[in-house]
């Protein structure tokens, strides 16, 4: 139960907003800890101390509370901006520093997930828009979208062996090692220039 927000069953809002961010906080807790298909509406809900018709009013369906739960929409947002010169090792580090655990927890409940039409177009739609199409626009040559695509199978890649494989060496590894020797390579292609 969100002790701050719940007491004695009552729940102590100031608007809106407040009631969809803490639903948004309960629901992100709850995919990320018991996954994608074991997380019903009603157990958010039931933690938030609302009607689960509430949820439905607010997001419309459960595969979209848990897009926007997992906020993949802001994926490498701040590594995008700035120079082109150590790009690569500011997605990388952008991707497995700060909150990693939850990061990590989101990504396995993103691919938990994966098998809802809605939610893997979705997905697919986030990484193309807000990622591949603002990298291409940044990089030089005319196979600049192909490796803006290659750069995006390569983040995946490194968080698929991190979150759902949790490949030993590289969980021991420190970040900012991980983030110079993949940071390196990513930028071999946010260069264009052949190794």
């Amino acid at each position: 139960m969100i002790k701050d927000a719940v007491t004695e069953g009552v729940v102590k809002l100031s608007g809106a907003d407040t009631t969809k961010a803490l639903i948004l906080d309960v629901a992100r807790k709850l995919f990320s800890s018991t996954g994608y298909r074991a997380t019903s509406l009603r157990a958010i809900a039931k933690e938030v101390g609302v009607d689960p018709a509430l949820l439905i009013r607010y997001f419309g369906s459960k595969e979209e509370l848990f897009l926007e739960a997992l906020a993949i929409s802001d994926f490498c947002e701040k590594a995008l901006t700035g120079s082109l010169d150590g790009m690569g090792y500011r997605i990388v580090l952008e991707l497995i520093s700060g909150d990693i655990k939850n990061k990590m927890s989101s990504y396995v409940s993103l691919v938990q997930a994966s098998d809802s039409e809605t939610i893997r177009t979705r997905l697919q739609d986030v990484v193309r828009t807000r990622f591949v199409e603002q990298l291409a626009q940044r990089l030089p040559g005319q196979d600049a979208e192909l490796r803006a695509h290659l750069i995006s199978a390569q983040t995946g890649g490194l968080i698929n062996s991190l979150a759902v494989i949790q490949h030993e060496t590289l969980l021991a590894t420190p970040i900012d090692i991980i983030a110079e020797h993949y940071g390196a390579a990513i930028q071999l292609l946010t260069d264009g220039k052949p190794a």
